[in-house]
């Protein structure tokens, strides 16, 4: 019987102070601008001046205060029975004054919305200007909010071994439940969530050949947590329980080992996402209206290879290529503008921005002295997906500024270059190179540890960075030849210096 306790804190600060300023003087209106919106140019000034103003002043202070309790019994030789219990409280402070501004397409902004500035526009209601028409509109959001997250768990399994460790296999089920709770008495919660997984293993054999083992394993099982905007909720964004993020995930293996400790890994695995947390935002007149959702999907599958040299002497390491393909889908998000964590895609599945078909990944560790670890690793990964654009340079369209002081505002030209999704069309590699080297010590009685390090990461950005589509001005057309879109890796080497103690 074992009785196991644990605990841990941690504090994180972070501050956010950023302003950004385009300013246009004595712009002209292009000529392919004036042919094609004949209609606007009695209302335009030419040249004309817009200046463009956007800050961002937000303050988030995170405390993480987290315990555990495990129980172990060893029923009979070979029958493990084990429970415990895991509680994190997460305080979560965080204020927010924010101006920015957003283009949206007249056609979708809301009917009332759009009614107003037509009342206001000389323009003709049943101009054909309307549907070309986009309307630059002030957001402002502002947020005070210090909210309690209580993350709670339990669980049990029973793990069952043959006398001859040939086969394994684990029955658990975990209970998780999410509380929060915040000023002007907000106070909303999950229902206990239940996740139940079966993983076995088995040794096919051993000692044959050149192949000192063979073991096949499989798991399936749910998954819960919730999203990480959850501690952001507040009353305003009308939401009357929490619903955690689930997943069912199964996954088939095999691990071979062969002399010298190296070892060969193979997973084929499948998840399936549902309830998936989504938050549409919707900019207006007069307001912005952000409503999370909680009914997203997702799809997941792939394939993991990993060749690995365990610890010895000189060197050890391993070299890791995955296959994935992921898809998700918002189907509460069909008429929102913008979104966080998708929030905008609506029915139709989408690869998100972060996805990436292949990972390949080299990780040496070089020990020329005990004391000594030079860390390094290689990566390629193929690109994200991007916009394949239509045509040669960008095209001009009419924004209306809308000045909430003095209805409906003014007319400015901005530029667009027309763009398809295209599953196919994605940014070059990415080749990030990282560079640790460390040097360990102890004191005599070795109580005291210590690790002293500096480290590069992303050395490669010098003389390479994945490229994608061409960037250009919004405000003039200008196209930054040499320049891309693709930067979505670090763009430069990063350097580090650090020192580590343990006692």
């Amino acid at each position: 019987m074992l009785l196991q306790f644990s605990a841990g804190a941690g504090y994180e600060h972070i501050l956010v102070d950023a302003h950004y300023r385009y300013n246009i003087h004595g712009k002209f209106f292009s000529d392919e601008f004036t042919a094609n919106y004949l209609e606007l140019v009695p209302y335009i000034d030419n040249p004309y001046g817009f200046d463009s103003k956007m800050s961002a002043d937000e303050t988030a202070t995170t405390i993480n205060l987290q315990g555990r309790i495990d129980y172990d019994w060893e029923v009979t030789d070979g029958l493990l029975f084990s429970a415990g219990i895991q509680h994190l409280y997460n305080n979560f402070s965080f204020s927010a004054n924010d101006q920015l501004n957003s283009d949206i397409r007249f056609t979708r902004l809301d009917p009332l919305d759009q009614a107003l500035i037509k009342l206001w526009s000389p323009i003709s209601d049943s101009s054909a200007i309307w549907d070309a028409l986009y309307v630059n509109l002030p957001v402002s959001y502002t947020s005070e909010l210090s909210n309690n997250l209580f993350s709670s768990s339990a669980y049990t399994f029973a793990e069952y071994q043959t006398p001859s460790r040939r086969f394994t296999a684990e029955l658990g089920l975990r209970i998780d439940h999410f509380y929060l709770n915040g000023r002007n008495d907000l106070s909303i919660q999950s229902s206990p969530v239940f996740n139940p997984r079966l993983n076995i293993d088995f040794n096919v054999f051993t000692d044959r050949s050149w192949i000192q083992s063979m073991d096949i394993s499989a798991g399936t099982g749910f998954f819960s947590s919730v999203n990480y905007m959850a501690p952001y909720l507040d009353q305003s964004h009308n939401v009357s329980k929490i619903i955690p993020n689930r997943s069912w995930t199964s996954i088939l293996g095999t691990r071979l080992e062969f002399p010298n400790s190296l070892f060969l890994n193979l997973e084929l695995y499948y998840k399936y996402i549902f309830n998936r947390s989504y938050i549409p935002v919707n900019p207006g007149l007069d307001d912005v209206i952000i409503h999370p959702q909680f009914d997203g999907e997702g799809r997941i599958w792939g394939v993991d290879l990993l060749l690995q040299k365990m610890q010895s002497r000189f060197w050890d390491g391993w070299l890791s290529y995955s296959f994935n393909w992921v898809k998700y889908r918002d189907p509460g998000a069909v008429d929102s503008l913008l979104g966080i964590s998708g929030g905008n895609n609506g029915e139709n599945w989408y690869f998100p921005g972060y996805h990436r078909f292949h990972n390949l990944n080299l990780v040496l560790n070089i020990k020329p002295v005990q004391s000594i670890n030079i860390y390094t690793r290689f990566g390629l990964a193929s690109g994200v997906q991007i916009q394949r654009r239509i045509g040669n340079s960008p095209v001009s369209y009419p924004v209306l500024v809308y000045d909430p002081d003095s209805p409906p505002g003014f007319f400015i030209e901005k530029f667009f270059w027309p763009s398809v999704r295209d599953e196919n069309n994605r940014s070059t590699v990415s080749l990030p190179l990282d560079i640790k080297i460390s040097i360990f010590g102890a004191n005599e009685s070795g109580k005291v540890r210590y690790e002293v390090y500096a480290a590069v990461e992303n050395i490669l950005a010098l003389l390479y960075s994945a490229r994608g589509n061409t960037s250009f001005n919004k405000y003039t057309g200008t196209v930054d030849t040499g320049s891309n879109t693709a930067a979505y890796e670090l763009p430069v080497p990063v350097p580090s210096f650090g020192f580590r103690i343990s006692y």
